[in-house]
């Protein structure tokens, strides 16, 4: 291995999680956002300002989608959603209104 490679390999974070189960979930989707955000800010360093959402179609095909929060002085927050429709296409960048 490549000392290039070597330093990339090393530096990745590896997350680990329980995973998700139906039975815990409350009602309210702004729980379960509430207690992710509280265990990202408790597990990363720095602000959380990023997260990714994978989800597959009735299909069985995967899809995933990146939403990235920007502070800004004169609103709460700027979001954009990146996505794309084909994995060999371009990301899309969307912005989100809060």
């Amino acid at each position: 291995m490549k000392p290039t490679q070597k330093s990339i390999v090393s530096s990745r974070t590896e997350y680990i999680s329980d995973g998700l189960d139906e039975k815990t979930l409350s009602g309210n989707p702004l729980d379960l956002f509430e207690k992710w955000m509280a265990e990202a800010e408790r597990k990363i360093a720095g602000t959380p300002n990023a997260t990714f959402l994978a989800t597959a179609g009735k299909d069985g095909r995967p899809s995933g989608r990146i939403e990235f929060w920007q502070g800004r002085a004169h609103r709460l927050h700027d979001r954009i959603l990146y996505s794309r429709k084909d994995f060999s296409k371009e990301w899309i960048a969307e912005r989100l209104y809060p």
